[in-house]
């Protein structure tokens, strides 16, 4: 192996660029634009001025190398451009000192074309004197280039200046547009974001944000490729090598500066091998803590060193109590320390939690406090995170009794029991943060149950989560090799979740194959076996196999020792299974078998008493199917989505059967169930707003249909269905303008979805139907409502509706409408859509089933006006049985 590559922690100019280049992660496109911005800068008179901004460690300084030294090796920009790279540690208080800065970073740069020797006349002028030979100087040397000015701490140097100094550094920069500058700063000042400061808007301000996971282990790679260590780089890529750059994730906060350091512990499977570098590491890093926690003000260097003792996020007002000062101080002190980079805040509810950003700071407290041989807190979290507890006991297992290293080991596995396992809760915390909330709460608990059970399955589930489906699979069939040295359990886990993966990818045939080595274990335990028949019975299922997903259940229900959830879901899907075959009996009995299944899972046993009672409605059998909605809307902490479906089926049970106050109340419990999803209150919503139509309400009826019609997130077909609701009421109302701008919006809602969906029109013909209305109002209204539809494209669905409403009226077995009402009827179609050519056979169709109704319904020789084809549309309209 070669000797390490050095890698300066705090002078990044003293590595070789190249070697710089080597290990640059994240910024790439923001070195690659300050190249080009400062290119124009030297080639033009467009002249830019750039602040990258971060706090201490976050790679300011390696950046700025970089750009400084891309800019060297550019040798066309030699001719324009001259680089002043300024020495961070220097001071200055007045313009003077810092032209002067400047003009000596330019005769070590160019030792050719300038001199310290030259200086020599300012000594002895007055000091605004200096300053303007000394601004002359460079201007006349300078020539026709320009002068790139590198610094860091710009905050400093704006500090040291005060506002005159600004003011004079500023009119210079105006006077003589020569000067280009690229900044440095740990943080923004009042001097450049506030609005009346003197460099307010000069500068392109760039945030340079720490580094994630996986840009920490791009970081990590890159550095054991420059070691020449292609094993390291390799390792990194494993289970274990990740979890181990979570580890020193969780040390670093991110930091690039700490990550360098850490980097050498990164392979170290030895506990005698981590502590002693470890200590060492510590020692050599708390006199950069210390130093950075003197420099604070007196009440937030006590801010800081107590958030160092504390084990987990803290609120503010246990702070202000801690600290003996108030809330609204310490809330400030807060938000400057966060702006500065040592603390970061996380929300719970309306309370804002805070701990130290770079959990290595926490040396600085405990060295002073640690004056035993205890074990360091900050090595015995590393080791916490270091090796999971599978490792943990078995090292402890082969140390000395009395050593140091059994010590550590045993303090970690002591702190894992007491506050729980610091590895799984990193690992669940990073996806937290990737995930995003909406995501969090879809899939963070599953992520932690796999974490209790495999850290390899939770990554696994977290990359799936975040859409990573490949890299999912391929940590997967690591997990599944019985070369890995996994358990059987994990060995099965790894090959249910690839299982569900290819089944929601709708890679079927790839699902069950994933499942085979589990039938194949012989140590396998009985509950995923018990899964992977169940997922494989599932998935035959899909793939139209009644007959094998049906043996599958049954393989389940019967497995000894089984699981009673897999047990119940087999039964219930058993049962589902044959009431899509149109064995309602067997079906009958897999759910009744579910309801009665000692200790089943609530969900199971709601969706079998759910479809129990949808059985027994569809069987005509209306009071069991009201008692089963009714138990599940009864069970104790039922799903809300079954209570929600049993109740709208309840009510809708009620409807049919001529208790409109039983519906409305059953539909009014859904609008009111906290939690209720949107589809079944929508449901709700429209099936309310129907009874309240049946039973002459129309006020509140208009008022439910509009309440669909807002629901954004509900499925497009009920507020497409809820718009003609309205266009009815409004219709029958005589609001005709109203009828056709509602009608035309739930159209174009319809028409906007990859599938339209443009309705049940039928309604809107029979209210329209029904108005009462002169010839010629009908005739210009029937003109606009075709016109509506044939701006959405749904001439063909008006054609429909119109020969449906047809059929309903000859279906009601009452008084046919009058032949003359429906002469005029059918010549106002015929006069609105005679120049459609899409609608000429609906209306042909349409035409001949008036002429059917006008004869009386009776002289079936009408319909031969029409082809075979449109004959048989209008014989199912009129549902009259096909002449022999």
């Amino acid at each position: 192996m070669n000797d390490r590559t050095f890698l300066s922690v705090f002078t990044p100019s003293r590595t070789a660029p190249e070697d710089l280049e080597a290990i640059f992660v994240q910024r790439q496109a923001m070195l690659d634009d300050a190249v080009e911005r400062v290119r124009e800068s030297a080639t033009t008179g467009n002249k830019h001025h750039l602040l990258f901004v971060g706090p201490r460690g976050t790679g300011k300084t390696h950046l700025v190398t970089l750009l400084v030294h891309r800019l060297g090796q550019d040798e066309e920009l030699k001719k324009h451009l001259n680089i002043a790279w300024l020495n961070e540690d220097e001071t200055s208080t007045t313009l003077l000192e810092f032209l002067r800065r400047i003009y000596l970073a330019l005769v070590k740069r160019y030792p050719d074309d300038y001199s310290e020797a030259s200086l020599e006349p300012i000594y002895d002028l007055e000091p605004d004197a200096a300053e303007h030979w000394l601004a002359n100087l460079l201007l006349e040397q300078l020539k026709d280039r320009t002068l790139l000015v590198v610094m860091e701490n710009l905050d400093a140097l704006f500090e040291g200046l005060g506002e005159p100094g600004q003011q004079r550094l500023r009119a210079l920069i105006q006077e003589h547009p020569v000067l280009t500058i690229v900044a440095t700063a740990q943080r923004l000042v009042d001097d450049i974001t506030k609005r009346n400061s003197v460099f307010f808007g000069f500068f392109q301000t760039e945030q340079l944000v720490t580094l994630s996971v996986e840009e920490a282990a791009e970081l990590l790679g890159k550095i054991a490729t420059l070691n020449g260590q292609p094993d390291v780089a390799a390792f990194l890529h494993s289970p274990t090598g990740r979890a181990r750059i979570r580890a020193l994730h969780h040390l670093s906060g991110g930091n690039h500066r700490i990550y360098i350091v850490l980097s050498q512990f990164i392979t170290r499977d030895n506990i005698d091998a981590l502590v002693g570098p470890f200590s060492k590491m510590i020692d050599e890093m708390t006199p950069y803590y210390q130093e950075r926690i003197r420099w604070l003000p007196a009440q937030q260097r006590k801010i800081v060193e107590y958030l160092c003792t504390r084990e987990r996020p803290t609120p503010v007002k246990e702070l202000a109590k801690r600290l003996f000062a108030s809330h609204q101080t310490i809330s400030s002190q807060l938000k400057d320390l966060r702006d500065k980079g040592y603390v970061q805040s996380a929300q719970r509810g309306r309370e804002s939690l805070y701990e130290i950003a770079e959990p290595l700071m926490r040396i600085c407290v405990e060295v002073k406090e640690n004056q035993t041989s205890e074990p360091m807190r900050l090595l015995v979290d590393f080791l916490r995170v270091w090796y999971d507890a599978r490792d943990l006991t078995a090292r402890l297992q082969g140390c000395d009794t009395g050593s140091i290293a059994r010590a550590y080991l045993q303090a970690a596995m002591e702190k894992n029991s007491e506050l729980g396992d610091l590895r799984a809760q990193l690992l669940v915390e990073g996806f937290r943060t990737e995930l995003g909330d909406e995501q969090g709460e879809r899939w963070l608990s599953r992520i932690e149950s796999y974490a209790r059970e495999s850290e390899e399955l939770a990554l696994a589930c977290g990359e799936w989560a975040k859409g990573n489906k490949d890299q999912a699979l391929s940590l997967l069939a690591e997990i599944a090799d019985e070369s890995g040295g996994q358990s059987a359990s994990v060995r099965a886990s790894a090959c249910l979740l690839a299982g569900e993966i290819y089944f929601k990818e709708g890679e079927f045939a790839r699902a069950i194959e994933a499942l085979y080595p589990i039938f194949g274990m012989s140590d396998a335990p009985v509950e995923p076996v018990a899964r992977a028949l169940f997922n494989r019975g599932r998935t035959y299922r899909q793939l139209g196999e009644s007959e094998k997903a049906l043996a599958d259940y049954s393989a389940v229900i019967a497995l000894p020792n089984a699981p009673v959830e897999p047990v119940a879901r087999a039964l219930f899907n058993r049962g589902w299974t044959y009431r899509q075959l149109g064995e309602s009996e067997k079906a009958l009995a897999d759910y009744s078998t579910v309801i009665a299944l000692p200790n089943a899972p609530v969900e199971p046993v709601a969706r079998a008493l759910f479809s129990r009672g949808e059985t027994y409605r569809q069987l005509g059998e209306s009071e069991k199917a009201l008692a089963d909605y009714s138990a599940v809307i009864a069970l104790p902490n039922a799903p809300v989505e079954q209570v929600a479906r049993a109740l709208n089926n309840r009510g809708r049970t009620y409807g049919q059967l001529g208790e409109s106050e039983k519906a409305l109340a059953d539909y009014s419990a859904v609008i009111a169930l906290p939690n209720a999803p949107v589809e079944q209150v929508a449901m709700a919503l429209y099936s309310r707003g129907w009874t309240y139509w049946q039973v002459n309400d129309a006020k509140h009826s208009e008022h439910d249909f509009e309440e669909v019609r807002g629901l954004i997130e509900a499925p497009i077909a009920l507020r497409v269905e809820a718009h003609f609701a309205l266009a009815k009421i409004c219709i029958a109302s005589g609001r005709w303008d109203s009828a056709i701008s509602v009608l035309a919006e739930g159209l174009a809602q319809g028409a906007s979805k990859e599938q339209p969906y443009v309705g049940d029109s039928e309604g809107i013909i029979a209210a329209f139907f029904e108005s009462t209305l002169t010839p010629g109002i009908r005739r210009e209204r029937t003109r606009g409502l075709v016109r509506v539809y044939q701006d959405h494209n749904a001439i063909l669905q008006l054609g429909e509706a119109l020969t449906s409403h047809l059929g309903s009226l000859y279906r009601t077995g009452e008084d046919l409408p009058a032949s003359d009402s429906l002469e005029l009827w059918a010549s106002a179609w015929e006069d609105a859509g005679r120049d459609i050519d899409a609608f000429r056979v609906p209306l042909r169709i349409f035409r001949t089933g008036v002429d059917f109704l006008k004869a009386g319904g009776k002289d079936r020789t009408i319909l031969l006006d029409l082809n075979q084809e449109e004959r048989r549309i209008l014989e199912q309209a009129l549902a009259l049985e096909a002449e022999p």
